[in-house]
């Protein structure tokens, strides 16, 4: 089993260095902004984001003057960027049908170019399933027609363009890539209706939902950011269904983002327990992020792993080549032995009351 950890694609520290060094200031302070939301940064931190001749000046002043300011971490957002953004959102939605329709599509297809063009790698691939659509807009085309009251709402329509910062043409990938994977794990007959207990669309997948692997914090942090513990102690390779673990992540996800104030502010990650190589499952994993990086409606601000030391060596390059570059930036890790993990948590504003019993949190 090591081995074929070993054989995995890593990221290695000499990776780590070379990463680090290509990244501009702009990126290492808007990362440092994600990890602290409304917590001061420590000088220290800033000081090491810096060029090495504007880090020697900054250190010189006492005053704090020369030490630049840190980007807001969310966007202010008013009633006129909400209605602009929406139209941007609707144009670029079109665009993806009509670069289906152009490549070859039919209409209710889409040619491979607008696939790759709005799809670009982005789904929950890896599971497979027979709901899954042949194109990058034909489960939202259908969606449209058999649940508009959902996919054509504003709210639904704001969860997209808050999760890739307004960026319209990104939110459109975003939420054709959505309805791709919510057909292909939900199915037709539950992925047009409401995604709820109560509906039906988990009633296979209660032993799933009942292992605790993704959970939510009944806390924010004190920045109001959502808490989503993955917890990898409780559940073993082989002992569950990939499919219905992954329809329980969609639904802690989904109520995490019923929130406005989270779908605005983002979400922790926290990933616990990696002690033993049977409790990885590396393909589940890799499909996970997958789903939360390009698919689901949701703003991941920060990953925090607290991982048992004699597996990190092991394991912890295979995840930081899973995160991709930009949420390598805001990953914080920690070894369950020591003992002052739970106070470097709480400096960057996530108290321990907001965290799972077992590392010694209040829930």
């Amino acid at each position: 089993m090591a081995a074929s950890y070993l054989a995995a694609p890593r990221f290695t520290a000499e990776d780590e260095v070379e990463e680090r060094a290509s990244m501009t200031v702009e990126e290492k302070l808007a990362a440092l902004a994600d990890l602290y939301g409304n917590v001061p940064v420590p000088r220290s931190e800033v000081l090491g984001a810096l060029d090495p001749s504007d880090r020697n000046d900054a250190a010189a002043d006492d005053s704090g003057a020369a030490l630049p300011p840190l980007p807001s971490p969310w966007i202010e957002e008013t009633e006129d960027l909400l209605e602009t953004s929406l139209e941007k959102l609707d144009r670029a939605l079109d665009e993806a049908s009509e670069s289906g329709r152009s490549d070859g599509g039919d209409g209710d297809g889409g040619g491979e170019n607008g696939a790759h063009r709005f799809g670009n790698g982005r789904g929950c691939g890896g599971l497979g399933g027979p709901g899954a659509s042949a194109s990058a807009d034909e489960a939202y085309r259908r969606a449209t027609r058999l649940c508009p009251e959902i996919v054509l709402s504003r709210k639904h329509r704001l969860l997209f363009l808050r999760a890739e910062y307004f960026d319209a043409k990104r939110a459109a990938a975003r939420l054709l890539a959505y309805w791709n994977g919510r057909v292909d794990l939900f199915g037709e007959e539950y992925a047009f209706g409401p995604l709820t207990v109560d509906s039906g669309a988990f009633d296979a997948d209660m032993k799933e939902l009942a292992m605790g692997y993704p959970r939510l914090s009944p806390l924010k942090d004190e920045s109001s950011r959502a808490i989503i513990a993955i917890n990898h102690s409780g559940v073993k390779r082989n002992t569950f269904n990939r499919r219905g673990m992954m329809r329980a992540c969609w639904l802690v996800m989904h109520r995490a983002i019923e929130d406005v104030i989270v779908q605005q502010r983002g979400i922790i990650f926290l990933g616990l327990g990696y002690g033993q190589l049977d409790q990885i499952d590396r393909k589940l994993d890799a499909t996970i992020w997958r789903c939360i990086r390009d698919v689901l409606p949701c703003r991941l601000v920060s990953s925090q792993v607290v991982v048992a030391s004699m597996s990190a060596d092991l394991i912890m390059p295979n995840v930081k080549f899973i995160l991709g570059r930009h949420s390598r930036a805001r990953l914080r890790e920690y070894s369950g032995n020591d003992p002052r993990f739970l106070e470097k948590l709480a400096a960057l504003g996530i108290g321990a009351e907001g965290l799972p019993s077992e590392i010694g949190g209040g829930w």
